[in-house]
Order: structure tokens, then C-alpha cells, then sequence
């Protein structure tokens, strides 16, 4: 009775049972301070791209119509008198602005701090995994 006991025990922790590596596999993949810290990473990433934003052209596209008014304009003097008009008409007008930076140092500044922050991210990831690893 005992050896069919230590049989069936045995059958069953291996069927359920996991090994070192997967239980370790499992733990940094869904332990809570690794995805904060994953997440930490990804920011940093974002903060790299939007550094690098800083350089490149700025453009501002902007459209309008003018409904205006006739406006007369009377100008009388003691030798004559005359009357023109000012604006008697509608009109569209766009306007286009591109503004590029050609040389900023605090941008520059920023990238360069944005790329050292991702790499301090990562190690800071890496202790947490080798934390839960020990």
C-alpha cells in the first residue's frame, strides 16, 4: 500500500508539479515590482522620442476668412473733397510656419539626460530581477 502511495504521490507532483527555471521564469514575468519597473522602461523610451521631437521642424498651419464690411472713407479739405472706399470685399487667408531649431543645447541637454535615465531604468530592473532570482 505504501509503494502504490509514493507511486501515485510521485505521478502527481510531476504532472503538476513545475520546475526551478519555469517557477523563476513565471515569477519575473508576472511579479508586480517587475511590471512597474518594465513600465518605468517604457516611459524612459517615451522621454528618449520626445527629446529627440525637440529637434525636429515645428510646423503651424492656420486658415481664416475675413467677412468685412464696406468701409468709406470721406476726406474733405477746403480745396476739394473725396471719398474712397477702404475694404469692400471677403477674403480668405492661410498662413504656414515652420520653425526649426538649429542649434539648442537644452535640447540637447534633454536627450542626452533622457538616454541616461533609460539606462538607469533598466539596471534598476535588472536588480529587481536578480532580487527575485536570489
Amino acid at each position: 500500500m505504501e509503494k502504490v502511495l509514493r507511486i501515485f504521490l510521485f505521478t502527481l507532483s510531476c504532472s503538476f508539479g513545475i520546475t526551478l527555471q519555469e517557477a523563476e521564469n513565471l515569477a519575473l514575468k508576472n511579479f508586480y515590482d517587475v511590471k512597474r519597473k518594465q513600465e518605468e522602461v517604457k516611459k524612459a523610451q517615451e522621454e528618449i522620442y520626445k527629446a529627440i521631437g525637440d529637434f525636429l521642424p515645428n510646423i503651424s498651419l492656420s486658415y481664416s476668412f475675413y467677412f468685412a464690411k464696406k468701409q468709406d472713407i470721406t476726406v474733405v479739405t477746403p480745396f476739394f473733397s473725396t471719398e474712397f472706399t477702404l475694404i469692400n470685399d471677403n477674403f480668405y487667408r492661410l498662413n504656414l510656419l515652420i520653425d526649426q531649431s538649429i542649434l539648442n543645447p537644452v535640447a540637447l541637454n534633454r536627450s542626452n539626460l533622457a538616454k541616461v535615465q533609460k539606462e538607469l531604468k533598466i539596471s534598476e530592473l535588472e536588480v529587481v530581477k536578480n532580487t527575485i532570482r536570489f
